[in-house]
């Protein structure tokens, strides 16, 4: 099965906060246990996620591919993993 940007996608800014994962996630690209991308101007807060995150690249514990945003206050505790590139405990790509 083919899954690009797993986990909630959200645009040009807004705030999660107050929310938590506890399933394991995997897919290809852009895969996170809360986020699978954040785009332009957005706040993920006090957000944890406890599961498995496996994928290709921009593979995070809480976000896949975070743009221009801000993360403050969360944590991942499960194992992630990644074939390729941009792999992180918290955010496989940030910029």
């Amino acid at each position: 099965m083919y899954r690009l940007f797993l986990g909630s996608f959200f645009d040009g800014g807004g705030t999660i906060r107050n929310c938590y994962a506890i399933g394991n996630t995997s897919g290809t690209d852009f895969i996170g246990g809360v986020v699978g991308q954040n785009d332009i101007a957005g706040t993920v807060d006090l957000c944890y996620a406890t599961g498995n995150v496996s994928g290709t690249s921009s593979i995070g514990g809480i976000i896949g591919e975070f743009d221009f945003s801000t993360l403050r206050n969360c944590y991942a505790t499960g194992n992630v993993t990644g074939d390729g590139s941009q792999i992180g405990g918290l955010v496989g790509f940030n910029h």
